[in-house]
Formats: C-alpha cells, sequence, structure tokens
C-alpha cells in the first residue's frame, strides 16, 4: 500500500512536469512565461488531486 505522502510527491511531480513542458513550449512559441494552472495542461485534461483534501482547487500563493 502506498503512502499519502509519496501520492502527494507524485501529484507535485506531475504539476512541475507539466508547467515546465508547458513553459518550454511557450518559450519555442516565443512567449516564454509560466501557463496558467489549469486542466488543459494535463494528459487526462484534469489539475491532480491533492490526497489530504482530495480537492483540485489551485490556490496561489503571494511571493516573498
Amino acid at each position: 500500500m502506498s503512502s499519502p505522502r509519496g501520492h502527494d510527491e507524485g501529484t507535485a511531480r506531475s504539476i512541475r512536469s507539466a508547467i515546465a513542458i508547458q513553459y518550454a513550449r511557450n518559450a519555442l512559441n516565443g512567449a516564454a512565461g509560466f501557463p496558467t494552472l489549469t486542466g488543459a495542461i494535463f494528459a487526462d485534461g484534469n489539475v491532480p488531486k491533492e490526497p489530504v483534501n482530495n480537492s483540485s482547487a489551485v490556490k496561489t500563493m503571494p511571493r516573498r
């Protein structure tokens, strides 16, 4: 059985990968910038669910 932490790490990795791929696509098209985090950048069309809250809501954090 997998641990919740392992699932969290997998979710974080998939999000980072999707963002990196989309950033590279944007850069190749001459508009380098971080993408908006929507389901459109994921292979299955959905933002992965965060396992603790079972939520796929995206929250933004202010820069420090």
